[in-house]
């Protein structure tokens, strides 16, 4: 695994040593990434065999076909395989994605750390010297569990301050996009000498303005703690952008192409109209 992939997911696959009886204890291997969901993931694949008979192959399939999808699963996170990312779910909402490459190349990461020995759940017997030592040196299982819940909690508060700032960039620039793209469609163009074109035109005009209006209500608030906990970051469902957008399509396609059908005199006042029907549609 190459230094940038453990650097921008912040990896760390530990050995640590859960403590038995009899003066014994067992190794157990943790993976430490930035994103609790994918660590947790990881983990509960903690079979090498298991990694290369039912997970790699599904990612090796996924490489191969651009219409793939498939589902993969652990105890507590699912998974879906596209052709080119990688999504993690909790209980059904999309809480992380990332690109396959970079996924795949974390799971065989992880196969072979746990193929390098010590092997995760291998027994070492102590005597009392070496169990004192060991003691100082190592974490036992209660604090093992304190360092990954930590762990977790740190994670979560970089989670949290990521999606806000990016789901924040995208509502700001949907709405410059929608503003501009308004401005221009309905009092630029009109004025210039376009006529020729005037179907692409609309439909350009009339998609741009839609899409960047769906974007902001769509990251509207995106940004608030309660939102990111619940959704994460929201994501483009075409079925009900169609279904909220298409007749504002349509009405936006029409205008746009009505003001070409005057000269430039008429062009306030068939703004004014345009912003009736505008409030309107939006009271």
């Amino acid at each position: 695994m190459n230094e940038n992939l453990i650097n921008r997911y912040q990896i760390n696959f530990a050995n640590l040593t859960e403590q038995l009886n009899n003066n014994q204890a067992k190794i157990t291997k943790h993976p430490y990434i930035k994103n609790k969901h994918l660590s947790l993931f990881l983990y509960e694949w903690s079979n090498p065999q298991e990694i290369n008979e039912a997970l790699l192959p599904d990612i090796e399939a996924a490489f191969l076909d651009t219409n793939y999808f498939e589902s993969n699963s652990s105890e507590n996170v699912s998974i879906m395989i596209y052709h080119n990312r990688v999504e993690l779910y909790d209980d059904t909402k999309c809480v992380y994605e990332l690109p396959l490459k970079d996924f795949k190349e974390i799971v065989i990461g992880w196969r072979d750390f746990l193929l390098t020995p010590p092997l995760n759940g291998s027994k070492i017997y102590q005597d009392n010297k070496s169990e004192k030592s060991e003691n100082r040196q190592e974490i036992n299982s209660t604090e093992s569990d304190t360092v990954f819940e930590t762990t977790e909690s740190e994670i979560s508060d970089i989670e949290l301050k990521t999606y806000s700032r990016q789901n924040k960039f995208v509502f700001i620039l949907s709405l410059v996009l929608f503003i501009a793209s308004f401005l221009f469609f309905f009092i630029i163009v009109p004025s210039l000498d376009v006529a020729r074109v005037i179907i692409f035109v609309s439909i350009v005009g009339s998609i741009m303005i839609s899409l960047s209006g769906f974007y902001c209500l769509l990251y509207y608030k995106s940004w608030k703690k309660d939102f990111i906990e619940k959704v994460g970051k929201p994501k483009l469902n075409i079925e009900t952008f169609i279904l909220i957008c298409s007749l504002p399509t349509v009405l936006f396609y029409f205008i746009i192409s009505w003001n070409f059908l005057e000269g430039p005199g008429h062009n306030l006042y068939k703004l004014g109209i345009t912003l009736k029907v505008l409030k309107f549609l939006n009271p």
